[in-house]
C-alpha cells in the first residue's frame, strides 16, 4: 500500500513538473512568434505629407481628375523613385 501511495505521488508531481515545463516552453514560443509578427508603426508624417499634396494637386490641377486615377498614378511613381 505504501508503495502504491509513493508511486501515485511521484507520478503527480512528475505531470504537475511536465505541465509546468511544457506551459513554459509554449508561452515563450508564443511570444517569440508574437514580437516578428508585430507589424511597424505607420510613418504617419509621411501620409500627411502625401495627403497634403494629393489635396493641393486636387485643388489646383488644372483639369479635374479622379481621385483612383490620381492616387494610383502617385503610388506608382512612388514605387519607381
Amino acid at each position: 500500500m505504501q508503495v502504491q501511495n509513493k508511486y501515485h505521488r511521484f507520478t503527480k508531481i512528475g505531470l504537475v513538473g511536465s505541465g509546468l515545463v511544457l506551459g513554459l516552453l509554449l508561452s515563450l514560443t508564443y511570444s517569440a512568434v508574437a514580437e516578428k509578427m508585430a507589424k511597424p508603426q505607420l510613418p504617419l508624417d509621411d501620409l500627411r505629407a502625401f495627403a497634403e499634396v494629393f489635396g493641393k494637386i486636387k485643388s489646383d490641377y488644372v483639369e479635374p481628375v479622379e481621385d483612383k486615377k490620381l492616387i494610383s498614378e502617385a503610388l506608382a511613381a512612388c514605387l519607381l523613385a
